[in-house]
């Protein structure tokens, strides 16, 4: 049996009338409450400040979620008077919450229902028998107006839709089975004769939400739970962990659990934010990117800024992902502002602060200067504003054990004498994988320290494949030169995407997790599909599927959000080992002999999924791994706190 569904409302109102006339005779505001749905139920459970409640569903029960993608809802029991009205939740969370609170009348009523083999067959044309309650028409009513919010939230809500429902890896970034409106996807797997014959005019793959929903439901670690117990109690937190530990999914958990209306999700760099859906921190700061700008400075750009003083005040909680690619300067720099515009003499003026990262990972970029301090923890703010510290332990990514210890050896700057002959042992393999029926292979793509060497492979490649260039060109909408800068600096998808049959691909958004069809899944091109010219493309998990153009979204320092609909795949002969950072792939030579930053090998070697997927084209020196000391401090002393894993300040 799935465990109990849990939420959080901003806003919990009930009102009381009478069954009859509907004339109304109370109503009182309890203010947030926490929401569960036990599994089996047909009543939510409601747990606020003030009271416990409980709101049945049994009986007739209204839905109303014309506004459900600004999270909001009202559930009315005309038998009972009973109105539950919710506001400031997560919409995807809510969206949940609803498909569980119906489960339960959908369960007894299949269970008054004849056994299968009673039923009689319904041919094309004619109508099957009533669904129970909430899922005529094969989709509840509040999937599909998740799927078209108002037009005050579309914005907000799309780009949500597009990241926290989807698993990255958002994520996604995107949450829950059926959302949406796309047509089911058009693919085949498993490398059988259906998958090698795939038609060239099949309809371009669009997002399953249905395996996002599989992939949001996993079981959570004990050490994730953790993180998400204190969260709800109120603390300031840290996580951090190896590659591959579950970051990015404990955090869309998170995302997912906070009400959006009080909720920022940042990250330090434009990539890394698109990645969860939110925004850049200094884009939701009204920071800048002035490395030398001063509290007091920024503090006065954000009260001449209605709209972003307006987003410092009503902000609850403030997510930053990826702090490890934030320095300790910049950090103490917000949290005065943030002092300062809200008017708040508390740490970081209040805020409850959720943040992630890894710094045994590559540091920050400092455009300070060294006397800077290089790492967030280093800031003078760090200890009084992070509550509870926790380092995530099981890593996920990597299925094989002996990689595993590998990549935890060489994380911490050591190669022991199994990780040597391990990583000897891949220099110069052949981890291409083949294709289907003499069909092109899908070659690991090359990773390399520096930007230039990838710029020039990806252009050699492509142009020694035979055939006709297909140029896709993505469709901007862009209200300012500002955020035109912002989509060519965050967006994962290019404006311009040229490819040829034979080029080798990398998805960069997770469509369908049950297909393979995730963000860093390794592909090849076989051709190009009817009058637009969609690319056909084979996956390394046995897939074949035509893709169509997804819609991206970013947001600018200031004013709307920018949007580009694009094909989500982006050419992987070669890429940077910053620019890897995020993504698992399939297959990955890499040459390690300029690594000129410490963490970088570490970084390079974990994008592999498995021992079996990495080459090296060098032959591996020792030398060329580096963890930084400071960051080794830092982790030696959290391992070695109170409690492991687990402490508080």
């Amino acid at each position: 049996m799935p465990p109990a569904l849990d939420i959080r409302a901003g806003s919990v109102r009930v009102e009381r009338f009478d069954p009859r006339s509907g004339v109304l005779r109370s109503a009182k505001d309890y203010g947030a409450g926490q929401l569960t749905v036990e599994p089996g139920s047909e009543a939510i459970s409601i747990q606020t400040g003030k009271a416990t409640l409980s709101m049945p569903l049994s009986g007739k029960v209204k839905i109303h979620s014309r506004f459900l993608a600004e999270g909001r809802t009202t559930i009315v029991s005309p038998e009972l008077g009973l109105r539950l009205m919710l506001s400031a939740a997560q919409p995807h969370s809510l969206a949940r919450l609803l498909d569980a609170a119906v489960a339960g009348k959908r369960r007894k009523a299949a269970s008054a229902l004849p056994a299968p083999s009673a039923l009689p067959s319904h041919p094309i044309g004619h109508s099957p028998p009533s669904l129970p309650p909430g899922r005529r028409g094969g989709e509840p009513e509040w999937r599909k107006h998740l799927a078209s919010p108002s037009k005050a939230e579309r914005a907000i809500a799309a780009a949500r839709r597009a990241r926290f429902a989807l698993s990255p890896g958002s994520p996604s970034d995107g949450a829950g089975a059926g959302l949406g409106d796309r047509p089911p996807a058009s693919t085949s797997s498993g490398g059988t004769a259906s998958t090698r014959g795939a038609s060239a005019d099949a309809a371009p793959h669009r997002a399953s939400h249905r395996s996002s929903e599989s992939f949001e439901s996993l079981p959570l670690t004990s050490e994730q739970r953790q993180v998400l117990r204190a969260i709800g109690e109120g603390h300031s937190v840290f996580f951090t962990g190896a590659a591959g530990c579950g970051k990015s999914v404990l955090l869309r958990r998170i995302i997912a659990s906070l009400p959006a209306a009080s909720t920022a999700v940042t990250a330090p760099t434009g990539v890394a934010a698109c990645n969860v859906g939110g925004t850049t921190l200094h884009a939701f700061s009204g920071a800048g990117t002035r490395p030398d700008a001063s509290a007091s400075d920024v503090a006065a750009r954000v009260r001449r800024s209605p709209e972003t003083l307006a987003r410092w005040r009503r902000t609850r909680v403030l997510i930053v992902d990826e702090v490890s690619m934030l320095d300790g300067a910049a950090l103490d720099m917000l949290e005065e502002v943030a002092r300062r515009v809200r008017s708040d003499p508390r740490p970081f003026g209040g805020l409850q602060l959720v943040l992630a990262g890894d710094f045994l990972q590559l540091p920050p970029v400092s455009k300070g200067g060294a006397a800077r301090k290089p790492y967030a923890f280093e800031a003078a703010c760090w200890g009084k504003c992070v509550s509870v510290e926790v380092e995530l332990t099981r890593v996920f990514r990597q299925a094989d054990r002996d990689f595993v210890d590998v990549l935890n050896a060489i994380r911490w700057g050591v190669v022991t004498p199994a990780a040597r002959a391990a990583l000897d042992a891949r220099w110069g393999a052949d981890v291409a994988i083949a294709g289907a029926d003499g069909g092109p292979a899908i070659r690991p793509t090359l990773l390399f320290t520096h930007r230039a060497d990838v710029d020039a492979v990806n252009e050699k490649e492509l142009a020694r494949l035979r055939g006709d260039e297909v140029v896709l060109r993505g469709d901007d909408t862009a209200h300012s030169p500002g955020a035109r800068r912002a989509l060519e600096s965050a967006c994962p998808a290019p404006a311009s995407l040229r490819l040829r049959v034979g080029a080798q691909v990398m998805l960069v958004r997770n469509l369908d997790v049950g297909a393979g069809l995730v963000n860093g899944a390794r592909g090849v091109v076989l051709g190009f599909s009817g009058t637009l010219r969609y690319p056909q493309v084979r996956f390394a998990s046995g897939t074949v599927t035509v893709l169509g153009k997804e819609t991206f979204s970013v947001q600018p320092a200031a004013g709307a959000r920018a949007f580009r609909k694009q094909v989500p795949l982006r050419l992987a002969f070669a890429m940077s080992v910053h620019k890897s950072q995020g993504t698992s792939l399939d297959a990955v030579s890499m040459s390690l002999g300029r690594v000129f930053e410490a963490g970088q090998a570490y970084v390079a070697l974990s994008r592999a999924r498995s021992l079996a997927g990495l080459s090296l084209l060098d032959k591996f020196k020792p030398e060329c791994v580096r963890a930084c000391p400071v960051a080794l401090k830092f982790y030696t002393q959290l391992r070695f706190s109170s409690s492991a894993h687990w402490h508080v300040t």
